[in-house]
């Protein structure tokens, strides 16, 4: 009888080992995202893990991403035809099958996409100067058992997993047969023992068959900045010529941010003297040296000059009709009303203009 344990032990350990080498992350890249999206570091794969690191702006922003997965077995795994998985509170996860295949066959690849969107804004609350994170872990279950009635078994799973370890199972499975073998060992009826011997080798298959399963972890780190930058351009003059010089700067808000509420911010209060007077000339003092302006152009504005090549010998009706273009591309290109009530624009769309046309009077 005290070699049945190790009999029984025998029957796990080479599944065991050989388990991981069935399937293996061959490789995972970027194929599409949204403008904004930022990747904080390159996906990465090592063994059956995959990490995805990404900075969102903007709700319904996404990353997708291609994986394929290499079957160095001879046996096939099932896939199932779920193409959402462990949807967040504002993160989610989709992924497709390339060509819908249904099985990963044995010793061939399959490709498959996952699509990580931010999908619903985050309450403002839970943002820390303008940023809010997560991390996510799930995981990607294929099995082969050969039992399968289409639509009623999911085979392949993406299960929210935040704390468990992959091999649990595993684990669980073998203390189970450990623990049969001890009582087994200290019974002492022949018949109980044998009667008890046939019903664990009879279960042997089904553990056999339920250690048949991969697990490939996805570890997630989503970061979402409401952080925005401001573009300002404004003029000065340089007293040692009288030329008149531009200045160029960045200044960060948190998004939908007005200027009366960045006034009040964190944002301004860690601007030096210098970038602070910027706005001061303008909002506290708009008399300043003579007039100071502010607007917002946006970049296609250069496009509005296109309207005033004007064709040699042009009619009085095509110059008034060029001129008519020209004017309705300004408005729709440029701000002049711009109050402390304003939302700021960001960079991306254009620049704010700060400018004293009397700048170099004497």
């Amino acid at each position: 009888m005290k070699y049945i344990k190790y009999f029984l032990l025998f029957l796990f350990i080479p599944f065991i080992a050989l388990a991981k080498n069935d399937v293996e992350i061959k490789s995972v890249s970027l194929v599409d995202k949204s403008e904004e999206v930022t990747e904080l570091e390159k996906a990465k794969y090592n063994g059956l893990k995959l990490d995805f690191s990404l900075k969102y702006i903007n709700k319904n922003d996404y990353a997708k991403y291609r994986v394929i997965i290499k079957n160095n077995s001879d046996k096939d795994y099932e896939v199932d035809s779920q193409t959402t998985f462990n949807d967040g509170e504002f993160i989610k996860y989709e992924y497709t099958i390339d060509n819908n295949k249904k099985v990963l066959k044995g010793n061939e690849e399959l490709t498959m996409f996952i699509i990580i969107t931010y999908f619903k804004d985050v309450d403002d609350s839970k943002f820390i100067d303008g940023k809010y994170n997560e991390k996510n872990n799930v995981y990607i279950e294929l099995s082969n058992d050969n039992i399968i009635e289409e639509g009623e078994k999911n085979i392949i799973s993406f299960v929210t997993n935040p704390e468990t370890n992959a091999n649990e199972e595993i684990v669980f499975i073998v203390i189970s047969a450990i623990l049969c073998i001890l009582i087994i060992i200290s019974l002492k009826d022949i018949k109980t023992k044998t009667f008890m011997l046939i019903i664990v080798l009879l279960s042997t298959p089904i553990f056999v068959n339920a250690l048949e399963k991969i697990k490939i972890d996805v570890e997630t780190y989503i970061e979402i900045d409401k952080n925005s930058t401001m573009y300002i351009k404004t003029n000065d003059c340089d007293k040692n010529t009288y030329q008149e010089i531009e200045y160029f700067f960045d200044y960060t808000y948190i998004t939908d941010m007005t200027f009366r509420e960045f006034f009040n911010s964190s944002k301004y209060n860690e601007l030096t003297p210098s970038e602070k007077n910027i706005f001061i000339e303008f909002f506290e003092n708009p008399n300043y040296v003579g007039g100071r302006e502010i607007t917002f152009e946006y970049y296609e504005l250069k496009t509005c000059d296109d309207f005033l090549e004007m064709p040699e010998n042009a009619s009085e009706e095509e110059m008034d009709a060029l001129y008519e273009n020209y004017n309705t591309c300004r408005k729709k290109y440029l701000i002049e009303d711009i109050n402390l009530d304003s939302k700021i624009i960001s960079k991306k769309k254009g620049f704010y203009f700060f400018k004293n046309d009397g700048v170099c009077l004497q």
